[in-house]
C-alpha cells in the first residue's frame, strides 16, 4: 500500500461518521417511542388538546387545556415517564365555548398561519406547531434561533382573524 495513512485515516473518520449516523437515528426513533408513551399516558387521563414534541428526551407540551388543575397533571404525567429528561410545559389555559362556526373560523386562522410559515423563508413551518381557539394562536415546537421565533410570531399576528399570538416555541438543545 501506498498510503497506509490516508487508508487508516479514511477508514476511522467512516467508522466515526458511522457511529454519529446511528446514534442520531437512535434518538429519533427513542424520541418516536418516548413521544408515543407521553400520549398514551395523556390519553388515558383525558388530557385533550395537548400535543407532544420531544427532541433528544426533551418533551415539550403544547396546545390549549380549560384548567391549571389540567395543565398540571399533564406536566406530572409527561415527567414520570421513564426516559423523559425534562418536560417544556408551554400550555396555555383558556376555556372553551367555542361554537361550530368558532371552531370553522379557528380552523381557517390556523391554515393561514401555516400556510404562511411554510412561505416565510425566515421559518422553518413543518417545525412549528399551530393551535387556534378562539382567535387566539399558541406556536409551538422546536426552532433553531430567536430570529426564527421572533420571524414566526410576527408572520403570525399579520393573519386576519388572529387576536393575539402566544409564543410557546423552544429553541433546539445544543448539542
Amino acid at each position: 500500500m501506498k498510503h497506509p495513512l490516508r487508508v487508516l485515516t479514511l477508514a476511522c473518520a467512516l467508522v466515526s461518521v458511522g457511529a454519529l449516523a446511528g446514534k442520531v437515528v437512535g434518538e429519533q426513533a427513542g424520541d418516536k417511542q418516548l413521544k408515543t408513551r407521553v400520549e398514551a399516558a395523556l390519553s388515558d387521563h383525558a388530557a385533550t388538546g395537548v400535543h407532544v414534541e420531544v427532541y433528544r428526551g426533551l418533551v415539550q407540551l403544547s396546545g390549549f387545556v380549560a384548567s391549571d388543575a389540567e395543565r398540571e397533571t399533564a406536566y406530572q404525567l409527561a415527567s414520570i415517564i421513564n426516559g423523559v429528561k425534562q418536560v417544556r410545559d408551554q400550555l396555555a389555559v383558556q376555556a372553551s365555548k367555542r361554537d361550530g362556526q368558532q371552531v370553522a373560523d379557528d380552523a381557517l386562522v390556523a391554515n393561514t398561519v401555516r400556510s404562511r410559515l411554510d412561505d416565510n423563508d425566515g421559518t422553518n413551518g413543518r417545525d412549528i406547531k399551530v393551535n387556534v381557539r378562539e382567535g387566539v394562536v399558541l406556536l409551538s415546537g422546536f426552532v433553531r434561533t430567536d430570529d426564527e421565533r421572533r420571524e414566526a410570531v410576527k408572520t403570525a399576528q399579520a393573519v386576519q382573524g388572529v387576536i393575539s399570538v402566544i409564543n410557546g416555541m423552544d429553541l433546539l438543545p445544543l448539542g
